[in-house]
């Protein structure tokens, strides 16, 4: 509700609480949600307003370029892969080069993949990190999975500077 008031939109909210719970579904959270109650509401909540605030972006930017449509044909290169499909690659070996420890996966997920600030994760007591805890932490996570990505021989764009 407080970023339905500071988007203007009172009258979306029913459209958010959906796009919260599709989130929620969509994406693997299961792994990352805090056992303890207060930890899984605080996490709920940043979800939540992840969530509202990737809504109001997306209708915003709809605004913008209603009327910038251009053909599928000249939008694929059929002599190139789309950047999605690379984009996913990448995750997959991102994923295969993330420590085992589960927390630091947790974290380094939340960041990366849900978009939560390190502020944000430092705020989710079950983590027990201050904010330069949670900094660093995912700067030696980033570390160690651009080195894996090296010694694994993926170079240039596609693993070192992907992160």
């Amino acid at each position: 509700m407080r970023l339905a008031r500071q988007f203007n939109a009172p009258g979306e909210i029913d459209d958010i609480v959906q796009e919260i719970g599709l989130k929620l579904v969509s994406q693997p959270v299961a792994d990352s949600i805090p056992r303890e109650p207060e930890a899984a509401a605080a996490y709920f909540s940043v979800v939540a307003a992840n969530a509202a605030r990737d809504y109001f972006r997306a209708r915003n930017c709809l605004k913008r370029s209603a009327n910038k449509t251009i053909p599928l044909d000249l939008w694929v290169d059929p002599g190139t892969a789309p950047a999605a499909i690379d984009r996913e690659l990448l995750f997959a070996d991102v994923e295969r080069c993330l420590p085992k420890d589960r927390r630091e996966q947790t974290i380094f997920r939340l960041y990366y993949r849900q978009g939560f600030s390190a502020r944000e994760i430092a705020a989710l007591p079950a983590l027990k990190l201050a904010v330069k805890g949670v900094e660093s932490l995912i700067g030696r996570v980033v570390s160690q999975v651009r080195e894996c990505l090296r010694q694994s021989g993926l170079k240039g764009k596609s693993a070192g500077q992907a992160l």
